[in-house]
């Protein structure tokens, strides 16, 4: 036990800092009422949507050649649909115009590739062959933009025969024939060269049955993203088509707003609007800690007491033996969790998600390689037990994720070692900066340490 001495100086600094947690905490969160969970659903906010509309809970719709690609492929597996998807899936397959505004991160970008690859699948099928032509055409401000959607057109679409042809600036200077882009399924460029790649390869219109615009929000009144789209919006109806319009944005201030009469003006149709909340209403505490014994504490006094029988938490680790005991320490404390590791077998997984499904179990242990399979209903408070060993770089992507299966006023714990996290200190202090979170004493101190040792260092080389 003589890691685990009693600090006067650390247990004020820590009962300051929690006590101003509980105060933001009581005038964001609602008092608790029969025992029910202090959670919401994170309703995503819509209008316009078509009548006896419903959304999408599973992945049935995904075409059988697609189906491996979709669930396995490494770096973008999809094994549940996100909230937002869930609204996007039918949107998309029914053929209805849309727009889709949400942080970054939440997964607008497969949420109408997917649907829309599949269904381009079938349509190639059934009805349009002969043609040339693109049926899909995807229009992006920046070329970054312009990779991201390449490859997650590449993982999802491989061996579907779809051909797509992504053109950036090189390819334009470079590509002196049509050849590529005479029998095209898929044209996907920037705004700036979109018009100019259509007139340079003869690129006929006639048959786009479906308009992308990623990064809407660029699009401005008198911007030059505007008139780059009213260019091809000509173009489009010199051929009297009038395709669906898929309108993809972050979420901006009213101020700053893209120009929304242009927008319907493009769609020639009702526009259904879909609004993801912000991640500004997350609660994110970081708590220090100094052995093992510090993060078992803390666990069991966040997770242990009547006050928590009814909250669904999800308790994230790097390292899946550390998954099993956990698990074990919270049934001593008699309370219901499961653990889901990437070294356990199918049954103990699909036993530890039917249990959470039925909330018979309220606290799942999950490594971060599981997470994935945690997208199943709400959840009110996530901890992440240690950082990831892989950086802490990937934290942010990771509150993001988290964000698709976590309720209104969530909150979320980071466990941060004082001496063994001092190198990720500075990543998980921007991560609470971008969050807009209560920044602890003891992670600048951390950090100060961190400079001042790094100095010393320095000096002392250059002494030698």
């Amino acid at each position: 036990m003589t890691d685990y001495l009693f600090s006067e100086d650390g247990a004020c600094r820590d009962f300051d800092y929690f006590n101003q947690r509980h105060a933001q905490r009581k005038l964001i969160i609602p008092k608790e009422r029969d025992g029910s969970s202090l959670g919401r659903s994170l309703s995503v906010r819509t209008k316009g949507l078509p009548p006896k509309f419903k959304t999408q809970s599973n992945l049935d719709f995904v075409r059988q050649v697609m189906t491996k690609n979709v669930t396995t492929v490494s770096g973008y597996p999809i094994s549940n649909l996100r909230r937002i998807q869930k609204y996007m899936v039918p949107l998309v397959l029914n053929e209805f115009s849309f727009l889709v505004m949400g942080p970054r991160g939440i997964g607008k970008t497969s949420g109408y590739l997917i649907p829309l690859l599949s269904k381009l699948v079938e349509l190639k099928d059934i009805e349009l062959r002969g043609r040339c032509g693109p049926i899909v055409i995807i229009v992006t401000h920046t070329e970054k933009m312009l990779k991201h959607v390449q490859a997650l057109s590449n993982k999802y679409g491989r061996a579907t025969g779809i051909a797509m042809v992504f053109t950036n600036s090189q390819h334009f200077e470079g590509d002196q024939t049509n050849i590529k882009y005479r029998n095209i399924d898929v044209l996907c460029c920037t705004a700036k060269l979109m018009v100019e790649t259509i007139v340079k390869f003869q690129i006929s219109l006639g048959y786009v049955k479906f308009l992308v615009i990623e990064e809407f929000e660029y699009c401005t009144n008198n911007s030059e993203y505007e008139k780059n789209l009213s260019e091809l919006r000509d173009r489009l109806s010199s051929y009297a088509i009038f395709p669906t319009c898929i309108f993809l944005s972050v979420l901006l201030h009213k101020d700053w707003m893209f120009d929304v009469k242009f927008m319907e003006k493009m769609a020639t149709t009702n526009v259904a609007k879909l609004i993801v909340p912000p991640l500004s209403d997350i609660l994110v505490s970081v708590l220090p800690c100094s052995s093992i014994m510090d993060h078992c504490h803390w666990i069991t006094r966040l997770l242990v007491g009547k006050d928590m029988e009814h909250k669904r938490t999800v308790v994230l680790v790097d390292a899946p033996r550390r998954a099993h005991y956990l698990a074990l320490l919270l049934k001593y404390y008699c309370v219901s969790s499961k653990y889901i590791t990437r070294d356990d077998n199918l049954i103990d997984v699909e036993t530890a998600i039917r249990l959470w499904r039925t909330k018979e179990c309220t606290v799942i242990v999950a490594d971060y390689d599981s997470m994935r399979e945690l997208d199943y209903g709400f959840v009110d408070t996530c901890v992440l037990f240690e950082l990831p060993h892989d950086g802490c770089a990937i934290i942010s992507k990771l509150i993001v994720d988290l964000s698709t299966i976590l309720c209104y006023n969530r909150r979320v714990y980071i466990m941060i070692n004082e001496d063994l996290d001092c190198t990720q200190a500075e990543n998980v202090l921007k991560l609470l900066d971008s969050l807009d979170q209560q920044v602890p004493h003891f992670l600048v101190n951390m950090i100060d340490t961190i400079e001042e040792s790094s100095t010393k260092c320095i000096a002392t080389s250059n002494i030698s």
